[in-house]
């Protein structure tokens, strides 16, 4: 019999659907202007219908459109490279709702 016992740090504890390593669906999204169509940014959630509150949603003129549908880790990833190929078009400009490139 061993005289040593382990705990392991996390062991039991569930996965937060933010973190990339949740097996919940996540979808990628984005917001668009209610008028134009514009793209006003991308995004990635799993949660889609309490992801904005309608008061956002209207102070933006925006609505959401679901684009795709992934694990957390894929729809990070589609976001990231939705933002570059938007920049990339747009003199280095991100979707104005973006405050980084992910």
């Amino acid at each position: 019999m061993s005289d040593y016992s382990f705990t392991f740090k996390g062991a039991g504890k569930a996965v937060h659907n933010n973190s990339l390593k949740t097996t919940n669906p996540a979808f990628g999204y984005t917001l668009r202007d209610r008028n134009a169509g514009n793209i006003l940014k991308y995004g990635e959630t799993t949660n889609s219908s309490h992801r904005y509150t309608k008061k956002y949603l209207q102070n933006n003129n925006a609505e959401m459109q679901i684009e795709i549908q992934g694990t957390k880790r894929e729809m990070h990833q589609w976001q990231h490279e939705q933002i570059l190929d938007y920049k990339n078009i747009n003199n280095e400009l991100r979707p104005p709702l973006n405050k980084s490139d992910y």
